[in-house]
């Protein structure tokens, strides 16, 4: 078994090649609360709201528009409070 972890793995050229994938679901909200939390890339805050506003926010966007990774998915876990207290909700 190999098990890869990472963002645009769901890309439609790659969905061909795994037997399963798993999407994770999140808000964009909770993602950047959490890069701010581990400061990974060693980026003051503003800089790193500065780099998921312009560059990832946008190419998830794009993935998910062109790709569908959410559809192709043969699971999906919704790893964001937000979210499940909005499916518990309804």
């Amino acid at each position: 078994m190999i098990l890869l972890e990472g963002i645009f793995l769901l890309k439609r050229q790659f969905q061909s090649y795994y037997d399963a994938s798993i999407w994770v679901e999140c808000t964009m909200e909770t993602a950047l609360e959490r890069a701010l939390q581990r400061s990974q890339e060693g980026l003051m805050p503003a800089d790193t709201i500065r780099a998921y506003q312009s560059i990832y926010f946008p190419a998830q966007k794009i993935h998910i528009s062109e790709d569908d990774p959410v559809h192709s998915a043969t699971g999906i876990v919704i790893n964001d409070p937000r979210m499940a207290n909005a499916m518990r909700g309804s």
